[in-house]
């Protein structure tokens, strides 16, 4: 009796592991080619819709992992590194990002920044820098023209613009407040007044896209 239950978890477990194959396989075929002298670099763009495969939360559509190992999932990281996913095609992706990263938000502070290992809010993202979610959304139209989707997320995007278009410094057109910062803010030596060229960056190509 044994012997058949372990003889049935292994053909469940090579069935799993062909079924996975098979998906990188129909994955891989769609990987946008880069033509350049440096072969090293043709490969890795080969390779990057695998990359980003692997880091998609199963469990929780629309999330993207910082490891293959935890679900640490890093809102910012998500949405950037996943804009590329259009090149392949992969829109119900960005689509569930859309949904996953308002649907997730605070009310008061927004776009969540980080998520700890078991899903719950370790930190929120900083108001000027949620301004990608915007553009997000644009790249998404532009790809699917999917109105119904942009009419869901659209209040969403217009309260993010409205609360940076509120840190404007002295009508020149810019925000202010933290930058994005790397692992140790404190070297940044930003006051949280500051007139940031990347968020203003982000801003500026909300303002486009909305």
């Amino acid at each position: 009796d044994s012997i058949a239950k372990t003889k049935i978890k292994l053909a469940k477990s090579q069935n799993t592991i062909k079924e996975q194959i098979n998906h990188y396989k129909e994955i891989s075929q769609k990987h946008p080619v880069l033509i350049s002298p440096y072969t090293e670099l043709n490969n890795f763009m080969a390779l990057a819709p695998i990359f980003h495969e692997v880091l998609k939360v199963k469990t929780f559509p629309g999330a993207t992992r910082s490891t293959n190992v935890f679900y640490w999932v890093w809102g910012w990281d998500g949405m950037t590194s996943n804009n590329s996913l259009a090149y392949w095609g992969d829109n119900n992706y960005l689509k569930q990002m859309l949904g996953c990263y308002m649907e997730t938000a605070d009310p008061v502070n927004g776009i969540v920044h980080a998520f700890r290992n078991d899903m719950s809010i370790a930190s929120f993202s900083y108001t000027p820098s949620q301004a990608i979610y915007i553009s997000m959304l644009y790249l998404y139209y532009c790809q699917t023209h999917d109105l119904d989707e942009v009419k869901k997320r659209y209040d969403f995007s217009k309260k993010i613009f409205e609360k940076i278009l509120a840190l404007e410094v002295n009508n020149t057109g810019f925000c202010e407040g933290f930058s994005l910062f790397p692992d140790f803010p404190k070297f940044m030596k930003e006051t949280g007044k500051d007139a940031s060229l990347f968020n203003n960056s982000l801003f500026y190509s909300a303002a486009r896209s909305l």
